[in-house]
């Protein structure tokens, strides 16, 4: 807003794509809470498929958004004056004038470059961003938890919502589970090498 590019049509589209972000990632929140449930210890827990997934979706979104805000930001967040540089009664009025866009105040646009600076540009930044990548399960660990999560597996009720919608017979779960299924599928296996062999 404070270069005054906002109202173009596609930097509206683009400004849209960081809305379009949050509000997925609070729908993964509230959703998750609104599924929780509480134990039997009286401890309210989210429903963690939900949570799982929205945080799969910041880790594999946020290096996008990021992209996307310094692309946005051009040269301010680059090229700025430092405080001792504005604090000069002879630069002041001169560092304000290249400050100054159609709205906002010059010292403000100046404290968003630095944000945006310490936030994406540091090292200190890069280091906040691989905790945030990392500090909690990797994504290719969380998609692989969450697969193995009963709701997920072949004999779960994702699964026989979708046998049900292309019409095929649900697999008993107390008779056929993961387990079973694979080690029986196993032992057809060594049954059929034995008698080949």
């Amino acid at each position: 807003m404070h270069i005054g590019t906002y109202q173009l049509p596609p930097v509206q589209a683009r400004v849209a794509r960081f809305a379009g972000f949050h509000q997925t990632l609070k729908a993964h929140t509230v959703g998750s809470e609104d599924e929780g449930f509480f134990t039997p210890g009286g401890i309210f827990k989210p429903n963690v498929l939900m949570f799982d997934f929205g945080r799969a979706y910041y880790i594999e979104h946020i290096t996008d958004m990021v992209h996307e805000l310094l692309d946005l930001s051009g040269r301010a967040a680059l090229i700025y004056p430092t405080e001792g540089q504005w604090q000069q009664p002879e630069l002041r009025p001169w560092l304000e004038a290249l400050q100054t866009g159609p709205v906002g105040r010059p010292y403000d646009r100046l404290k968003i470059s630095r944000v945006i600076r310490d936030m994406f540009l540091s090292d200190w930044g890069d280091r906040i961003s691989t905790f945030e990548n990392f500090n909690g399960t990797p994504l290719l660990a969380i998609r692989s938890l969450t697969m193995k999560r009963a709701e997920m597996s072949p004999s779960g009720s994702m699964a026989d919502l979708a046998r049900k919608v292309c019409g095929i017979e649900s697999v008993n779960d107390e008779e056929e589970t993961v387990y079973k299924a694979q080690a029986n599928y196993a032992r057809r296996q060594d049954a059929s090498r034995q008698d080949a062999s």
